[in-house]
């Protein structure tokens, strides 16, 4: 439901940013379904253009594409020259299934249609601010999430055939690929375009990270959780995948690992794999966590099951301590036994316990509730 008003000579405009893309709501007989529009690099002019109007909004009676998803609205509101009642906006949500509205991403008042810095907005704390807002967002909103279940996002990387490396991460870390080959996207899990492809066997590639975020550069963590779909394509000889390795050029590890049958962890100095068994990895895709807590306790879970749990040694209390590297060991003499060709969807690394249970598992990490 959209409350306020809206006083002649004035516009109100809404769109829904919904897993990572900017979408207006198409009716057919009070069901809503997502229509993308056209500009996904929001601004004001283009959420006032492209967006719903309020009564196009209060005809739709169920939003099925919103159910069990973050949901960040943003308005958009204009008002002509000599105006004196501004427009005003409120969005309600009544739902029986579960649904998480992430803040505002702003409330955007063009008034008087000659603007200072293009147009004044309203941040959901109240603050004034400018043009600089919308265009330049941040990862934030563009798909990225910041907190999820009390864990802060470090790492949340997406496909981006715009990118140079075939990938985004919208926490704002940057990533180079080894070898300076772009990454191909492949079919994601529920029939999308959304999964890329690494290939650290045939072809050597696979992402290293370059320059992290704040909250990377962070001197502790002593809990973090991986979280990610994969599917196996092709083992290397040493029969694993390796969705995350951080290094420091020895021993010094904390390397996770996927077998046939098995998930794994590679403790601190010993060489040592820790395991946990699973069936048949290798046949299509799975959702597999690593949850780090205490510096001491590692909880495996494949598609939502516990799975068990192994005691670690951390060789290094900061991420930032070590390389970052996606889909290979930072071993050079053996990278071609240690390499492998899997696909990923939906990788984030976070700070915190995600899970100490089972759960059920959703389509993907922007839809926990």
């Amino acid at each position: 439901m959209i409350q306020g008003s809206e006083p002649a000579n004035t516009k109100r405009r809404i769109v829904f940013q919904v897993n990572g893309g900017w979408y207006k709501l198409a009716n057919n007989n009070g069901t809503a379904s997502l229509a993308k529009v056209p500009t996904q690099n929001i601004t004001a002019d283009s959420v006032l253009n492209e967006g719903n109007t309020v009564a196009e909004l209060n005809a739709i009676n169920s939003i099925p594409p919103f159910v069990g998803r973050y949901v960040y609205p943003a308005a958009a509101m204009w008002a002509a020259d000599g105006v004196t009642q501004m427009p005003t906006i409120r969005l309600a949500f009544n739902s029986d299934e579960p649904l998480a509205v992430g803040k505002p991403v702003g409330i955007c008042i063009n008034q008087m249609e000659r603007p200072v810095d293009g147009f004044k907005q309203i941040s959901p704390s109240g603050n004034m601010l400018t043009q600089g807002y919308l265009d330049g967002l941040g990862t934030e909103h563009r798909g990225g999430l910041r907190s999820l279940n009390g864990c802060k996002l470090i790492f949340q990387l997406r496909t981006d055939s715009a990118s140079a490396t075939g990938v985004t991460d919208l926490q704002g870390n940057t990533w180079t690929i080894h070898n300076n080959q772009k990454l191909d996207r492949v079919q994601d899990p529920f029939g999308g375009n959304d999964a890329f492809r690494i290939d650290a066997l045939t072809i050597q590639k696979w992402l290293e990270l370059k320059s992290g975020n704040a909250l990377w550069n962070k001197d502790d963590i002593p809990n973090f959780t991986l979280a990610s779909w994969f599917k196996i394509e092709r083992f290397g000889a040493n029969g694993i995948i390796c969705p995350l390795s951080i290094c420091n050029g020895g021993y010094e590890c904390i390397v996770v690992g996927v077998a046939e049958n098995d998930m794994r962890y590679l403790n601190h100095g010993c060489g040592k794999w820790l395991t946990v068994q699973t069936e048949d990895n290798a046949s299509g895709w799975h959702y597999f966590e690593f949850g780090f807590e205490g510096g001491t306790t590692l909880r495996m879970f494949r598609d939502g099951k516990f799975l068990g749990t192994n005691t670690i040694v951390r060789p290094f209390p900061g991420l930032h301590q070590a390389l970052n590297w996606i889909g290979q060991f930072q071993y050079a003499p053996n990278y071609r036994n240690n390499g492998s060709i899997f696909q990923i969807y939906d990788f984030c690394l976070m700070e915190g316990v995600l899970h100490r249970s089972n759960y059920d598992v959703p389509k993907e990490i922007s839809e926990w509730g």
